[in-house]
């Protein structure tokens, strides 16, 4: 489904998936990721985030 998506990365580090009628936030606290390094069930939806 991450392939159907597009990417943007804000200066935060911030990763944002917009997928049809979801908006998905990955965030790593520890190192810098790209497109091709989230696993799947590191990424968060917004409302999960504090």
């Amino acid at each position: 489904m991450l392939a159907l998506a597009w990417q943007e990365t804000v200066n935060s580090g911030i990763t944002l998936f917009a997928i049809p009628d979801v908006v998905e936030i990955a965030v790593d606290y520890k190192a810098g990721w790209n497109l091709f390094s989230i696993p799947v069930e590191r990424v968060y939806k917004a409302e999960d985030l504090p």
